[in-house]
């Protein structure tokens, strides 16, 4: 049976960092021990409150596959905000709903998860808007992260985040209700991040934000018909790992990728 380790860091209500996994028993000292100390020097500052949730789970975790991972090489903000635009418009996420994502993105304002937007009417549909809603209970089999890391390295790319970040989006993209996740680091001198999808994989944008800028967040565009509660309740509460690993491609243009994703 696994354990659900979960580590939220914040100062007063300004977020730090975060990490969860799913664990064994015997692992549960450690992990612990080492989210404690991630939590304790992170870039975003010194937190005032560090929260960590050992649960057992109650049942087992379903089983997928990673997504593949691909990068592409937008040179600057405007270029990859661009590729994104067109990327969720070859998704079927209208110009409305990238626009309320944006907007989301870029506020100043402080939301702990991400949002929920509908595909099409691009409606903001998360149930708490200051707490959103957070895709938790997931892994990934430790035997998979030094295959996984391995590739990672001939990226210069801090390969802890973008394998927590491609368990997170794995299990997201499992969702049959949702279309699309992106999602922009809030932490300043992160500047790398990325679109996801069933269709697409785990693409990497860089520049998708200035260095220095404290803002960023994450979105989940769902069907116009879906029940908000059905796709908050798997995001939140089913249990899942990821027990087979994907190609990591090398780098890619972006046209090449719209048309890629256009054929």
């Amino acid at each position: 049976m696994y354990w659900n380790i979960r580590m939220r860091a914040s100062e007063g209500e300004m977020h730090i960092s975060g990490a969860e996994g799913l664990y064994p028993g015997d692992e549960l000292q450690d992990t612990v021990a080492a989210y404690v100390q991630r939590a304790l020097h992170h870039d975003r500052g010194e937190p005032d409150r560090v929260v960590v949730t050992v649960e057992r789970l109650e049942e087992e975790p379903q089983l997928i596959e990673m997504q593949p991972v691909y990068t592409v090489n937008t040179r600057d903000y405007s270029e990859a905000w661009r590729f994104v635009e067109e990327g969720l418009n070859c998704l079927d996420v209208s110009g409305k709903a990238f626009n309320t994502a944006r907007s989301i993105i870029e506020s100043p304002d402080v939301m702990r998860g991400a949002a929920i937007v509908r595909a099409v009417s691009g409606v903001r549909a998360e149930p708490d808007r200051v707490r959103g809603v957070r895709a938790t209970r997931l892994g990934i089999m430790p035997a998979l992260l030094p295959a996984l890391y391995e590739s990672l390295n001939r990226f210069d790319a801090d390969r802890t985040v973008v394998s927590e970040a491609v368990v997170l989006a794995s299990k997201v993209a499992s969702s049959p209700h949702i279309v699309a996740e992106l999602c922009v680091s809030d932490d300043p001198f992160y500047t790398t991040g990325y679109l996801s999808s069933e269709n697409t994989g785990y693409v990497r944008v860089p520049h998708i934000k200035e260095k220095d800028m404290m803002n960023g967040g994450r979105v989940f565009f769902v069907t116009e018909e879906c029940a908000v509660g059905d796709v908050v309740r798997y995001l939140e509460e089913t249990p899942v790992m990821i027990t087979k690993l994907s190609d990591i491609h090398d780098i890619i243009n972006p046209d090449e990728f719209i048309c890629s994703i256009n054929r």
